[in-house]
């Protein structure tokens, strides 16, 4: 015991020692800057967050990596309700884009806070009357008084008195005006119960909402509900109800004293940060004083002169580099003269040598590694070979983000569905795809398609959510392509069959002159495809069109007879005969004949 105790009181005198001989290395100048108070802190965090472009930019592709597709795994709601839900939370409220706000706020500050703001209408009580008013009767006439929570309108029955009504608001439920505001954390205090972990939000009203409630400002008055424009006429802070305001932030360790807030990471990683704005500090400082070189006029004096020539020389030297210098800057080509020689000397300009460069990317980069950011996500340069092991690990050290996300999104819904008195549909966000395992992917394709496992279990990485309906959509989408390939072959088989107008021609010019009984000069037939000499396509179309115009005007029977009898003796003729008389009878249809 005694030679435990002399051995601490040795330990101690050492230690007395080297502090006295030593700064303590934990005590660095950037502990003078560390703010000591909530406000001052959410102010700094600000501040920190727009110095530093590295870290803005790398926390929002961090967030953003989680903000994914919403999926409605539940029951409730038919899948034409759940596309709705889906349209209207993407495109209407624009939840994805909040999601990103909300995670920026954390980035910036460590906390996110979220209300639900719920449309109403504003109606004027006219309890003498036993009657109420719409407020938009006397949008432009109406005026707000804060102190009596009343409006100040024209007597609707005598325009020329003047009357104070109170009002009352009534929800209305208008899906498209209801909004998803943030509230700024530094107007935020946390009333936190240490045994429950229950937290109660107070809002100190901003400064610029007060004023404009008690200038009246009716674009602003008249959307601010009745309990907060009481609060701002008492002077009060506002107390949320319960599970009126949504908390995102980062889970801490035991031992911090935050009651209830999250620890912004900005604060968390102050000296990295500080230490880069040392070196941007520096960087800057020699921007500005060692780039540009120092130059220096002397005169230069031989040993021959005199001390008179001397005291003259240098009585004008002054103003005759000056003037050279203006008129120098004045005109870049201009030539001068001096009386006397003159010595030009330059210094500095070694700012490249000094710039802190390559500190300034280390830093930056250990500044993204120790917030866990990495920097092959920050730059966009991820190797395929890393993805697999590399990015889960990445995602799930910040598993809070994905959660936190899908809390949001469920909050929001339930808020909304119990605000229009709808079923409540179960949502959340899927998880991040660039982490999944391409062998993994790979082995279930193959086990769908040797029948192992369900389509859709096997699709469900896709976002093919029936593969029954995409089944069939494959089925309808075959059977139009082969009625339209079988639509195409006959019109192919058709024209293959009657031949081109070309060929119908020559034919008929060939049977023409051999029905003449003649032949080509030199005794020798007309070979078949080569049109004859004696006639013309043009002869042809008019024998046929003559042909055709017979045929209209002749008895059913006789027609008949006599396009057999041309069919037998020349096809082609009685085919364009045929056709034409076939367009003639469509025409006649055509104007009702």
């Amino acid at each position: 015991m005694v030679e435990s105790v002399v051995h601490a009181l040795h330990m101690g005198a050492v230690a007395d020692a080297v502090v006295q001989r030593f700064d303590d290395p934990f005590m660095l100048p950037s502990s003078d800057y560390i703010p000591h108070d909530m406000k001052s802190a959410m102010d700094f965090c600000m501040f920190l967050y727009y110095l530093n472009p590295q870290y803005r930019r790398a926390s929002s592709r961090v967030i953003r990596h989680f903000i994914t597709p919403f999926e409605y795994p539940g029951e409730v709601g038919s899948k034409d309700e759940k596309g709705l839900l889906d349209d209207y939370l993407e495109y209407g409220l624009r939840l994805p884009q909040k999601l990103a706000e909300v995670g920026d706020e954390w980035s910036a500050y460590g906390n996110g806070f979220v209300r639900m703001y719920f449309p109403f209408d504003r109606v004027l009580v006219d309890a003498e009357r036993s009657t109420t008013y719409s407020l938009d009767m006397f949008r432009r006439v109406a005026k707000f008084r804060l102190n009596e929570l009343k409006y100040e309108i024209p007597d609707p029955k005598d325009t020329s008195k003047k009357r104070l009504l109170p009002f009352r608001d009534v929800y209305v439920r208008d899906r498209g005006r209801i909004k998803i505001r943030n509230l700024d954390p530094r107007d935020i205090n946390i009333q936190h119960n240490m045994v429950s972990g229950t937290n109660h939000f107070v809002w100190r009203i901003p400064a610029e909402l007060r004023r404009d409630c008690k200038d009246g400002k009716l674009f602003v008055v008249n959307e601010v509900p009745l309990d907060i424009l009481r609060a701002i006429r008492d002077e009060d802070d506002f107390l949320f109800n319960e599970d009126e305001v949504f908390h995102f932030r980062a889970p801490t360790i035991s031992g911090n004293s935050n009651r209830g807030w999250g620890l912004p990471e900005t604060i968390a990683n102050y000296r990295d940060l500080h230490q880069l704005q040392v070196y941007r500090k520096i960087d800057e400082a020699v921007g500005l004083d060692y780039m540009v070189p120092f130059r220096l006029f002397s005169p230069e004096f031989s040993n021959n002169e005199s001390s008179m020539i001397r005291n003259v020389v240098m009585s004008q030297w002054k103003a005759q580099v000056q003037s050279v210098v203006r008129e120098r800057r004045r005109d870049k080509f201009s030539i001068h003269s001096l009386p006397f020689p003159v010595n030009y000397q330059e210094f500095g300009a070694e700012g490249k040598a000094l710039t802190p460069k390559d500190l300034i990317e280390w830093q930056t980069n250990n500044m993204l590694d120790a917030m866990g950011y990495p920097a092959e996500l920050f730059r966009g340069s991820l190797q395929v070979q890393q993805i697999p092991t590399a990015v889960r690990m990445f995602e799930n050290t910040f598993l809070f983000v994905h959660q936190g996300f899908t809390d949001l999104s469920q909050w929001v819904v339930s808020k909304i569905s119990k605000f229009m008195g709808e079923p409540e549909i179960k949502i959340r966000l899927s998880k991040p795809s660039m982490a999944d395992n391409m062998d993994r992917q790979n082995a279930i394709l193959q086990l769908t398609s040797a029948g192992e496992i369900s389509r859709k279990k096997g699709f469900d990485w896709l976002g093919i959510d029936d593969p029954v309906e995409e089944r069939r959509m494959r089925l309808e989408e075959d059977a139009e392509i082969e009625e339209a390939s079988a639509k195409a072959q006959q019109e192919l088989e058709h024209k293959l069959q009657a031949g081109t107008v070309t060929q119908q021609i020559d034919a008929a010019q060939q049977a023409q002159q051999q029905q003449a009984g003649g032949n080509p000069p030199g005794g020798q037939p007309t070979p078949s495809g080569q049109p004859a000499s004696g006639a013309t396509p043009m002869d042809i179309q008019g024998q046929a069109q003559e042909l055709a115009a017979n045929w209209a005007g002749m008895e059913e029977g006789e027609r008949r007879k006599n396009m057999a009898a041309i069919k037998a003796s020349n096809p082609t003729l009685h085919a364009v005969a045929q056709q034409m008389l076939d367009e003639q009878r469509g025409q006649a249809r055509s104007q009702g004949v």
